[in-house]
Parts: structure tokens; C-alpha cells; sequence
């Protein structure tokens, strides 16, 4: 299944183009316009335990996945397998390519990237009376959000942790690495760099924001300039 010239123009339409030809998606996983995939294999057993609501929602994330792969391939989208590494990050296993792949997911939410680099995509809800875990922060960072006003720090924070956690999924290793390690810097509102360790990383990300079931989504994305290593 390839996408018809209409499908392909609403999907292309919501589309970002990233650093290196890089595209993402971020929005509600049921406002994509696309043929529900028939779960392969790979789908089935990454699914796991899920059921109900929570089955249908990473399936339709995983068949979307497939067809953005598929449409950066120009193959068809039953012929797409994605898979987890040994570290549980998404893969493309077949067609054979150099592609790489990252999606995140929080209910409805879905972030989808696919891209010629390592990449990263991460979401979260906003939700502004919880307490934050000032332990993934750097100490600048935890300066920076503590200085602001307190109405402003749970969005602050936010555009820190999943800029924090899309580079990490870049760099392929998740949570396993300590959060407070890596630094976000904010050469405007909406792009970010990233210093992991002191050093400065070959790389570009973004934050942005958008709405689900009433409820404000904060999205990141990290593109990792240095194929070897973000």
C-alpha cells in the first residue's frame, strides 16, 4: 500500500522538515488520515501486554510509523517492519536502509520522526500542579526554572525534560544515561542545543506545543548532526 496523491498531500502537509531532511509529526494519532495497517509480527509481539484503549492507540502509532517510513522509502507500507533494540528503541528492520526512526506516545498524543540521522521525538502533558523532579535538572537549569514565576516553571520544565529525553533517544541510550548529565541551552524560545557532560553536541531540536482531548501537549524533537554519535 503506497499513499494516493490526496493522502500523501494531507500527510506531507503535517509533516516538519528537520536538519538533513529529517521529518516529524506531532499531534493526535486519530487526526491521521491513514489506512490502519494490519499489525505484522513485529507489531503483535512490541505490543506485549496491552489491551484495549491502550492496544489500539500503539497500534495506530506503529501503522502510522510505517507508513512515514514507507512514504521516505518509497516502498509499500505492509513491507515496513519496525522493531525495539536490545535497548528498546524503535528500528527499522525491514527494508534494509539507513533510515532511523523514533516515536513517542502519551494517550492520543503521538510524536513520529524518520530521518537520515539519529533522532529523537518525546512528549508530555503539561499538567501544572504537580511537583517537578528537580533532580533530572542540571544546576543551571534548575536555576533558570526556579527563577522564573511560579506559574511559568511547569511549561519551563517541560521544554527541558523532552528536550532532555529526545536527545537521549537520539543518542540511543534513553533513561538509562543520567538526566541531570545533560544540559538544554536555548539560543531562542523554540530551538535548543544540547552540552551532555560539559561538551557541546553536534545537533539541532526543537520544542513545540499542541493540543490533545483539551489537554497541552509540549513536544520535542533532536536531530543528531554527527551520524557516530549525537
Amino acid at each position: 500500500m503506497t499513499l494516493d496523491d490526496d493522502l500523501a498531500q494531507a500527510w506531507c502537509g503535517g509533516l516538519r522538515v528537520g536538519p538533513v531532511g529529517t521529518m516529524a509529526w506531532f499531534g493526535r494519532i486519530d487526526d491521521i488520515a491513514l489506512p490502519l495497517l494490519a499489525p505484522n509480527a513485529s507489531d503483535s509481539a512490541d505490543a506485549g501486554h496491552r489491551s484495549g484503549e491502550a492496544l489500539r492507540l500503539f497500534l495506530a502509532r506503529r501503522s502510522a510509523l510505517r507508513h512515514l517510513v514507507a512514504w521516505r522509502l518509497e516502498v509499500e507500507a505492509e513491507t515496513v517492519v519496525i522493531g525495539y533494540d536490545g535497548q528498546g528503541a524503535p528500528r527499522v528492520r525491514a527494508p534494509r536502509s539507513d533510515v532511523f526512526v523514533s516515536v513517542s506516545g502519551r494517550g492520543s498524543g503521538a510524536g513520529l520522526a524518520v530521518g537520515p540521522r539519529p533522532v529523537g521525538v518525546d512528549i508530555e502533558p503539561l499538567e501544572p500542579n504537580v511537583d517537578l523532579p528537580r533532580a533530572v535538572l542540571a544546576p543551571a537549569e534548575r536555576e533558570r526554572i526556579e527563577a522564573l514565576p511560579q506559574s511559568r516553571r511547569a511549561v519551563a520544565f517541560l521544554h527541558h525534560w523532552t528536550a532532555k529525553e529526545a536527545y537521549l533517544k537520539a543518542l540511543g541510550t534513553g533513561l538509562l544515561r543520567d538526566p541531570a548529565e545533560v544540559a538544554v541551552c536555548w539560543p531562542d524560545a523554540s530551538d535548543f542545543s544540547i552540552r551532555d557532560g560539559g561538551r557541546a553536541v553536534a545537533g539541532e531540536g526543537t520544542v513545540s506545543s499542541f493540543e490533545a482531548n483539551m489537554q497541552t501537549i509540549v513536544a520535542a524533537c533532536f536531530v543528531a548532526i554527527d551520524a557516530n554519535r549525537p
